[in-house]
């Protein structure tokens, strides 16, 4: 099962205002720090931002031990890396919790360490374009890989991502 050391937080309780900050806990080999504000002032919906910083923890053990969170898109047989990051974000709800999704605002920074992406099949037919560098690319072993994610209005952006391999650097 999973292990949590070190736990910690502060919080604060207002009327139709939760607070919680700097929810600090060890896991997987790493550390995350999250900020949440739980917002329920307006009567027609519910917001959730919230800050999340997670500093290299070992991505294929949190999958593992996880159960894949039950899905089977991206699982642990697909990835190993100590993984760093940094997503900020709004979510906002109706008042009978339907995720508002034009409204929704994430942004993270990601970087993965000394790991590998496996079988994985949006990657193996990216293998299949004409990229110099690119090719076979059922597995992809790499020092660093460093990408962000940005969704806004409903549409998911990927801005650039670079990975450093021992055989090449490459920046998309």
């Amino acid at each position: 099962g999973m292990v949590f050391k070190d736990i910690s937080t502060k919080f604060r309780v207002d009327d139709s205002l939760y607070v919680v900050d700097q929810f600090k806990l060890k896991a997987f080999d790493g550390a995350i720090n999250t900020s949440a504000v739980y917002d329920t002032r307006q009567d027609t919906q519910i917001i959730i931002s919230f800050k999340n910083i997670i500093e290299r923890m070992d991505i294929h053990r949190l999958l593992v031990e996880g159960n894949n969170f039950d899905q089977d898109d991206f699982t642990s047989d697909n990835i190993t890396g100590l993984l760093t990051s940094e997503v900020d974000g709004r979510i906002v709800f109706t008042d009978s919790f339907d995720v508002v999704f034009d409204k929704m605002i994430v942004k993270g920074d990601f970087k993965l360490e000394n790991g590998g992406i496996f079988n994985y099949e949006p990657l193996e037919e990216l293998s299949k374009k004409p990229i110099p560098g690119l090719k076979d690319l059922d597995s992809l072993l790499f020092q660093t890989l460093v990408s962000q994610v940005f969704i806004y209005k409903n549409e998911i952006y990927f801005p650039k991502t670079d990975i450093i391999t021992n055989a090449t650097d490459i920046s998309a």
